[in-house]
């Protein structure tokens, strides 16, 4: 008789199922979120002197796909799905980093930015109001640090990687994709949905410090939803062709960044975009400031960065055997 060995992890199931739960928690309130934003939308004013209203259905589309994606995974939490391991660590990872760039950029346009607040209003704010605006602002956002922070130290410890090898031994479709090129495709499939998302509301977008709206500014919109899918099918198969393209992609997005808010009318622009005259004062008077002028642009390096590195994984296929003439082998 043979007496069964202890297995050399720590089972993190219970870990597992605290954090499912608490990801389906955080996707209900996502989902709640949206009706609260329609609710705003039909309770705002309208008539012909009003401009026309910013654009929701971005938002409602991320708040959406963040309500899915959270109760998904936190069941796949819950039953150890090895799927929903790769993917939460995928993505807390690309959301830490998203998170503390924001949180480096609220620290540097926090001062210009509440300056502009407290000088555009309709009436002053007093000084004790401003701080807790801004105290309210710095906790809101390290949340965006904290949250997927937590998540992703739990989900890259080694016992839960084996926890859920035990508990779900089948080989998962995350398993052909090294985790960081993982989490870009799910990014731009994401980010394809939110562009059709756009198209609920449209009113037009900058490009090249041009504003292009109306039928040219649709098909625009679709043809970069379909790059985004198309991008995020050919990077998940590590096809080489893809990492061009969406190289490529990312320095004209860089370019046009670089016109439109280095070169362009700014303000105009986002008065174009829905924003009323107040907010439109607001966004010119940031934007004064040189230094924000050039954060937009450089947003893009984390991308490149990212993209650099993954990299590695991407090798073109090997060449076929050159025939030679000569005797048939193995004769």
């Amino acid at each position: 008789m043979t007496t069964p060995t202890a297995p050399d992890y720590r089972d993190r199931g219970t870990g597992l199922v605290v954090f499912g739960v608490a990801e389906i928690l955080l996707g209900v309130f996502f989902a709640l979120g949206i009706p609260l934003m329609l609710f705003a939308q039909m309770a705002a004013p309208h008539g012909p002197d009003i401009p026309p209203r910013p654009q929701i259905f971005p938002a409602l589309t991320v708040y959406a796909e963040s309500a899915v994606a959270l109760v998904w995974l936190g069941i796949g939490s819950i039953l150890a799905r090895r799927w929903a391991r790769a993917i939460l660590l995928s993505l807390s990872g690309a959301a830490l980093c998203a998170g503390t760039l924001g949180f480096v950029f609220l620290c540097f346009i926090m001062p210009h930015m509440f300056d502009a607040i407290a000088h555009n209003g309709p009436r002053p704010i007093p000084p004790g109001a401003l701080l807790l605006i801004k105290v309210v602002a710095v906790t809101f956002m390290s949340l965006y640090v904290l949250i997927p922070l937590s998540i992703f130290l739990f989900y890259r410890s080694p016992h839960v990687k084996r926890t859920c090898e035990a508990r779900d031994p089948v080989e998962r479709w995350t398993d052909r994709c090294p985790l960081p090129v993982l989490a870009l495709c799910l990014l731009l499939g994401f980010g394809g949905i939110i562009a059709l998302g756009v198209l609920g509301n449209f009113h037009g977008f900058p490009l090249f410090g041009m504003y292009v709206s109306g039928g040219a500014g649709y098909l625009v919109v679709v043809l970069a939803a379909a790059l985004a899918f198309y991008l995020a099918r050919g990077l998940y198969r590590l096809q080489v062709g893809a990492w061009w393209a969406a190289m490529g992609m990312l320095l004209l997005s860089a370019a046009s960044n670089a016109v439109t808010f280095l070169g362009g009318d700014v303000g105009g622009t986002y008065e174009k975009m829905g924003l009323d005259r107040r907010a439109v004062a607001l966004i010119q008077q940031m934007f004064a400031a040189p230094y924000i002028k050039w954060m937009i642009p450089l947003s893009v390096l984390p991308w490149l960065i990212w993209l650099l590195y993954v990299r590695r994984y991407f090798t073109a296929p090997a060449a076929p055997p050159v025939l030679t003439d000569g005797p048939p082998l193995n004769q």
